[in-house]
């Protein structure tokens, strides 16, 4: 039995699939399976795939017709023979320590869930630039908890790729992904899932995963306004099919909840806003969101847009939109070695 299968689900990156597969052959942990799943891409992938196969017994190659990223992810964890799982996104690459040390840990703590820090690697059109995630004020237990113990994990990004998760806890708690079209945030449920259900978690301060971003701002990467959305009622969905009455759990949900909402005014058209509005009011129906928006965590910025939003959603959008356009007109980014000048959300100029 390998000790971790690492599944890599495909489609149309030509560009970064190399480098994604080295560091992942590269691991310092050598005892591993890598299912990269050709989800139909219509590119040079599959022809690297398999190059790839014929020159490391390790990989093994799948190509299908096109179904989105979660029916590959569910593929590729039905297929895998690991005592652990691991996912690599085809565009991102990994450090070659990574699944050596969070293998060790996992086994030193019997762990279900083993969590890590990472990397957002910037891959904009004239300059690069890379920040480790979560920040330094985020501070989870040391050992083993649960998410009863530090919620606070539901107020970030998903980024279910800094971990390693047991294979036989997701099957147990038949934890799988949606199927859906596309990319589609299919990750969002799954985060959610896996820490609420796993009873020993253990997390990491030590970056290991690269996330590749090609946009300075989250909402240019945001083509469908209304996935961030649905994927939140489907999450409330489902803790309340589970029975999840934890407002400290729903709290810090919220706090991720009002992020994306602030990311869909960025992008949302003004003949869209009816529609919004339509899925707003079955959002705020949620018994939960409304209790969550009155906890202490919740600070006064946040619960003044949460209110402003239940009331006046027109204002607040057309509010948004003209701060986002005027804060991109021009914006200076510094950073250790470098300065950086933005032009509406494009960079010009590197010193």
């Amino acid at each position: 039995m390998p000790k971790i299968s690492v599944i890599i689900p495909v489609y149309n990156v030509e560009k970064y699939l190399r480098e994604c597969l080295d560091s992942v052959l590269n691991s310092t942990l050598e005892d591993i399976e890598v299912i990269v799943i050709d989800d139909g891409g219509k590119d040079g992938c599959p022809e690297i795939i398999d190059l790839y196969a014929k020159k490391d017994s390790r990989i093994v190659p799948i190509h299908k017709e096109n179904g989105g990223y979660g029916q590959a992810c569910n593929l590729g964890i039905d297929l895998a023979k690991g005592e652990y799982i691991a996912i690599v996104e085809p565009d991102d690459y990994i450090d070659k320590n990574m699944y050596s040390d969070l293998y060790n840990i996992a086994v030193r703590n019997d762990a279900s869930v083993v969590k890590s820090k990472y990397i957002e690697n910037y891959d904009l059109q004239m300059c690069s630039f890379q920040k480790v995630m979560p920040n330094q004020g985020f501070c989870p237990p040391e050992g083993v908890f649960t998410i009863n113990d530090f919620p606070e994990f539901l107020s970030i990004h998903p980024s279910i790729w800094s971990c390693i998760y047991k294979k036989d806890f997701l099957d147990k708690n038949k934890i799988r992904f949606l199927e859906i079209p596309g990319a589609g945030w299919s990750d969002n449920l799954f985060q959610v899932q896996t820490l609420c259900l796993a009873d020993r978690i253990v997390f990491t301060d030590k970056a290991y995963y690269y996330w590749r971003k090609l946009f300075l701002d989250d909402s240019l990467a945001l083509k469908d306004f209304t996935i961030p959305i649905n994927r939140t009622l489907e999450i409330h969905n489902w803790l309340n099919s589970q029975n999840i009455d934890n407002i400290k759990i729903s709290t810090f949900l919220l706090k991720r909840e009002l992020s994306y909402l602030k990311t869909i005014h960025k992008i949302i058209k003004f003949s869209q806003i009816s529609e919004y509005k339509s899925l707003l009011e079955k959002y705020f129906a949620i018994p939960d969101v409304e209790r969550a928006a009155n906890q202490p965590e919740i600070t006064e910025k946040e619960r003044k847009f949460y209110n402003l939003l239940k009331k006046r959603t027109e204002s607040v959008i057309i509010k948004d939109k003209i701060k986002f356009f005027v804060s991109n007109i021009i914006k200076f980014r510094f950073g250790k070695n470098s300065k950086y000048l933005y032009i509406f959300g494009i960079c010009i100029l590197r010193r």
